[in-house]
């Protein structure tokens, strides 16, 4: 789970428990992250207020929407012809 971190300062900031080393260090996205694997340090790190689950922006839509694609008729569309295959002589 990555795991922000609140506490403003320069430079990354180190929480070391159980002995890790957690480094908080800045992302794409101006934010002070680290993954941790350890499920009881999860659960630690967010019982203090200066930690949070960290969530990712979301990614801009890239499926179109219904209104943004023109839909034809079925009856319409044409398979696509076959070319002929060669034979081995």
């Amino acid at each position: 789970m990555d795991i922000e971190c609140l506490i403003k300062r320069e430079g990354n900031t180190h929480i070391v428990m159980g002995g890790y080393d957690y480094v908080f260090k800045l992302n794409d996205n101006g934010k002070k992250v680290c993954t941790i694997l350890q499920e009881a340090h999860q659960k630690h790190f967010l019982t203090l207020k200066d930690f949070i689950e960290y969530r990712s922006p979301k990614i801009e839509r890239i499926i179109p929407r219904a209104d943004e694609v023109e839909i034809k008729n079925p009856a319409e569309i044409k398979p696509k012809k076959k070319s002929p295959k060669k034979r081995r002589k």
